[in-house]
């Protein structure tokens, strides 16, 4: 009899979730233009004022959603991230590794800006990184001290308050490596994020990262996916405006001084993993939310459509004029795979440019500092040019 009274109300409660799913999809046609992304920035790789977008960075500290950094349920608001480092803490590694020629004992002084409650600074700590990570966010650096400290990395990280745009509170070439992850896409001044991270590297020192590609294929999946229809993550969480093309990084982390070579970026997706148990125990709660999609750990893939990994280095101060750059034809591979064939062809002839005016691959020295408005018309031309 309690079997039947159980059955019963589960087969109520899917009917009821069904008739929610059924009108949900009747207003479908409603949401539609909103399956049309805003106006793009004239140019994202420029300062933005602060009133320009409606992306939340408070709600990282909201007591609720900065609670779930760690949940065990990574279906869960901020707890997503975990799923992520599957695919960009082994790219991380591997190009610190290679690049820095590390020994196993991973020596030297690394940087996690914008480190959040310690998803990538912790799990860098785990392969015996020194790490260091910073945040504006108190409430954030809280979960990541407790998250180091579960995790048995207290002795290999130091937490501080900052922000991305001042690192003043570190001197300058004093990390091997910086590492932004899942952090550009917030940012509103760009060039100063990126400045910051030149200066606290050591000469050869390498900056990892990894963001989301402005195209349309990646705004129907963090924007109207993620974000507005399974609501896997906050409102406002992101904008799509903020997303970064491969080919903007790239003009801008040369004219900042990293000599950088798209060919050496990588994509990374969600895997999925199906859950009959969770989809069952959805059905009641269809009424106010979807069940989020089974996602699973995150792979490398070629693509860069939506989510992609990328280094750059700053020149050793012995070899200044050299470096990846050389590589142009291999950049252009990547950005035709990207997209962006056109820019990376523009890319490769600003190089050669450069070596006809005797400075061989070399960007602009970082203390010469290039204004925001001449970038935005650097970059208008070098776009026009290509």
């Amino acid at each position: 009899s309690s079997m039947a009274d159980r059955l019963s109300v589960l087969f109520r409660a899917a009917a009821n979730g069904a008739s929610t799913f059924r009108s949900r999809l009747l207003r479908l046609p409603q949401r539609l233009p909103e399956l049309v992304p805003p106006p793009e920035f004239a140019c994202r790789i420029e300062a933005l004022p602060e009133n320009c977008s409606s992306i939340n960075n408070d709600i990282y500290n909201d007591p609720d959603i900065g609670s779930s950094w760690h949940s065990d349920d990574t279906s869960s608001d901020l707890a997503t991230l975990q799923l992520l480092n599957a695919a960009r803490i082994p790219y991380f590694d591997r190009v610190w590794s290679q690049q820095l020629q590390l020994p196993p004992t991973r020596p030297g002084a690394f940087l996690e800006v914008g480190c959040g409650g310690g998803v990538a600074t912790v799990a860098l700590a785990g392969l015996g990184y020194h790490m260091s990570g910073v945040d504006v966010s108190e409430r954030a650096l809280e979960a990541a001290r407790e998250h180091a400290r579960r995790s048995g990395v207290r002795d290999k990280t130091v937490f501080t308050a900052g922000s991305a745009y001042d690192l003043s509170a570190f001197d300058d070439a004093s990390f091997d490596g910086v590492v932004l992850a899942d952090v550009l896409e917030h940012l509103l001044d760009l060039p100063a994020a990126v400045s910051e991270v030149h200066r606290v590297l050591k000469p050869g020192g390498v900056f990892v990262f990894d963001t989301i590609n402005r195209t349309y294929r990646s705004y129907l999946a963090a924007i109207v996916l993620a974000q507005d229809v399974f609501r896997m993550l906050p409102p406002n969480t992101h904008d799509w405006r903020l997303f970064i093309k491969p080919h903007e990084l790239c003009f801008l982390l040369q004219t900042k001084g990293f000599l950088v070579d798209t060919a050496q970026f990588r994509g990374f997706a969600p895997t999925f993993r199906p859950d009959p148990v969770a989809l069952l125990s959805a059905i009641p709660h269809l009424a106010t939310k979807l069940p989020a999609p089974p996602l699973g750990d995150f792979v490398e893939i070629s693509s860069l459509e939506i989510n992609y990994l990328g280094w750059a280095q700053k020149p050793p101060a012995s070899d200044a004029g050299r470096g990846l750059r050389a590589a142009s034809s291999s950049s252009g591979r990547a950005e035709r795979e990207a997209g962006c064939e056109a820019e990376g062809k523009g890319m490769a002839s600003e190089a050669d440019k450069d070596q006809a005016a005797g400075v061989p691959g070399e960007a602009p020295a970082n203390d010469r500092p290039v204004p925001a408005e001449r970038l935005a018309k650097e970059f208008r031309a070098f776009r026009r040019s290509s």
